[in-house]
């Protein structure tokens, strides 16, 4: 399970970048349920989507762009009234510019690359662990146990 979750988080990865040049990315982060599985922890459930973060600033760029649609409606995957960015033609994709819980600034300066993750920044396991906390649906809660149990598992220095 967990080689298919990354195989296709690192395809949806692709995608977005052959559209969206990174230049365009570089403050964008990748969260949620995709960015824990880049850091290969398996979920034990098929994660078929990925979440962007952005700022503010980014995503009115991002919105200006040819491939790029603004969903209205919130996003079906977390508890906000955000609106969504889409990239036409690519579903399981989404782009946000806030997650109850985090903040993007904080996120951003705590982010860093990753195997699979195509010079894109993925959120910390800290962040992902307070957004998860504050999400508190049943799958984060189970979620939490298996990053814990992860986090518990590795080495001490």
């Amino acid at each position: 399970m967990l080689e298919f979750n990354i195989n296709k988080v690192s395809e949806l990865i692709s995608k977005l970048t052959s559209i969206i040049p990174i230049d365009n990315l570089l403050e964008a982060v990748i969260f949620g349920s995709s960015a824990i599985t880049l850091y290969e922890i398996n979920l034990e459930r098929t994660i078929n989507d990925l979440d962007i973060f952005v700022s503010d600033t980014d995503y009115e760029k991002l919105k200006q762009l040819n491939h790029i649609k603004e969903l209205k409606k919130t996003s079906n995957n977390i508890k906000n009234t955000t609106p969504t960015l889409k990239v036409t033609g690519i579903e399981h994709i989404e782009i946000l510019k806030a997650f109850p819980g985090v903040n993007h600034k904080e996120v951003l300066s705590k982010a860093s690359v990753k195997n699979y993750s195509n010079k894109l920044k993925v959120a910390s396991i800290e962040d992902l662990v307070n957004w998860k906390t504050v999400q508190g649906r049943p799958k984060d809660l189970c979620d939490l146990i298996i990053i814990q149990n992860y986090l518990k598992s590795l080495p001490t220095i």
